[in-house]
């Protein structure tokens, strides 16, 4: 007979379940704690499903066979590379921002990218960090995230009609706990997150795409500092902390 350590997590980024299985006549205690030790270390204490089965076979297919749970996984041997792909679904993107931000409310684009905007200032300022590598520009009516641009600019002026691939997970009168949520959640900095991004719609959501464009434009802002006629320059993180 043989066994089974097999732990689970959520890739939420690509929809997916992901496991690292780990199978012997007799399993090495040592092996499957400095597995949990390098999560530890790389994680603090992150949430795993944890399971543990007998079957006939060492093979992974008469794990499924024993218990239709597991049908879906994607089957990692190699540990380091199943942190590793844990550490990338840490790691936030412009698009995953954006996309929690028209799920809490639809607005055009051009709203879209100044809320974006407002949050990546706020953040950056409370925590020093970057919220996302992607890079900010500053164009004509303000910042400007490009890689959001090239997604969304089909829309033009329009509301983005955006709805979320999956189903709702929970839903209240305060906030919607989607996969877009769920996605921010699970990062690095999911909980700071989260209670920034809420506290940028609370404070500017009810301005119109053209008062916020104001907002960007005032003196003392990055964007003024920065822009300059038809060479769309970087707004980097050192001028978005030097200004007011």
């Amino acid at each position: 007979m043989y066994k089974h350590f097999i732990a689970v997590s959520s890739l939420y980024s690509k929809g997916i379940r992901i496991a690292w299985h780990y199978s012997s006549e007799n399993l090495d205690a040592s092996v499957i704690q400095g597995f949990l030790n390098s999560l530890k270390k790389k994680y603090g204490d992150i949430q795993l499903g944890i399971h543990r089965l007998t079957t006939e076979s060492p093979d992974w297919d008469s794990v499924k066979d024993k218990d239709a749970y597991f049908d879906d996984l994607v089957v990692i041997k190699n540990p380091d590379e199943f942190i590793r792909m844990l550490s990338s679904d840490h790691e936030l993107n412009a698009i995953d921002i954006a996309k929690f931000i028209l799920s809490v409310m639809p607005m055009s684009h051009l709203k879209l990218q100044k809320l974006l905007y407002l949050s990546y200032e706020r953040f950056l300022k409370k925590t020093g960090v970057p919220l996302f590598k992607d890079e900010i520009h500053a164009w004509k009516f303000g910042p400007v995230v490009e890689s959001v641009y090239d997604v969304f600019k089909t829309h033009g002026s329009s509301v983005i009609p955006y709805e979320e691939d999956d189903e709702v997970l929970l839903s209240t009168e305060e906030i919607a706990v989607s996969p877009s949520f769920m996605r921010i959640l699970v990062s690095e900095h999911g909980e700071a997150t989260l209670t920034i991004i809420h506290s940028v719609l609370k404070d500017y959501a009810h301005l119109t795409a053209w008062e916020l464009v104001d907002l960007t434009h005032e003196d003392g802002k990055a964007w003024k500092r920065v822009y300059k006629e038809g060479y769309n320059k970087r707004i980097t993180d050192d001028i978005i902390l030097s200004c007011s």
